[in-house]
């Protein structure tokens, strides 16, 4: 069997390939698009912020700290949507918001399907493993 180049497929990563989708409230239609796939190098960037930002001051990995910075993060990274500073200073309103207006729910249904099941996943892999290096 003759080898043929990987080259010659002009393989490229599915980053750019979005949806997009609006928002309509009161009125006004606001589009955004969602990104189907995120590189592996920005996965493991939003698996660690997720990470990070979930450890409290004991060393403890909060589930529910886990739950809404792996939420918020993924529309970050899957998302064109920006956020303010002084909106990003409460985590617990943003996450309310982002699930109670459906975005969230577009987002996880937009992506490819193993996409945040893998991410999720890997998030808490990585802290079981934390756990047991601790130990």
């Amino acid at each position: 069997m003759a080898k043929v180049p990987f080259s010659k497929l002009q393989a490229c990563v599915d980053g750019c390939s979005c949806q997009t989708y609006f928002y309509n409230k009161a009125g006004e239609k606001v589009y955004y698009e969602i990104q189907h796939y995120l590189p592996m190098k920005e996965k493991i960037e939003l698996i660690n912020r997720v990470i990070n930002q979930s450890i409290d001051d004991n060393g403890f990995y909060n589930p529910i700290r886990v739950k809404i910075y792996l939420t918020l993060e993924i529309v970050y990274a899957y998302t064109n949507l920006s956020f303010t500073d002084k909106m990003k200073e409460d985590p617990f309103k943003l996450y309310d918001l982002v699930v109670s207006t459906g975005l969230f729910h577009d987002i996880i249904t937009s992506i490819e399907d193993h996409e945040y099941a893998t991410i999720r996943e890997d998030v808490y892999s990585t802290i079981e493993n934390i756990y047991k290096y601790r130990n």
